[in-house]
């Protein structure tokens, strides 16, 4: 997988998603949120 020190290098998303510019002002975080879905997504396969 190659060298995983990250330090000055910020982590690449498997998704990537845009915000819009006053994300912060309204609270919502549009990455967190897709990958939660994801994330509920591989549960919901393993469980089945």
């Amino acid at each position: 997988m190659g060298d995983l020190n990250m330090e000055g290098n910020p982590a690449i998303p498997d998704f990537i998603v845009n915000n819009s510019p006053d994300w912060k002002a309204k609270g919502e975080d549009l990455q967190l949120k897709k990958a939660c879905e994801e994330l509920l997504k591989e549960i919901e396969k393993k469980d089945k």
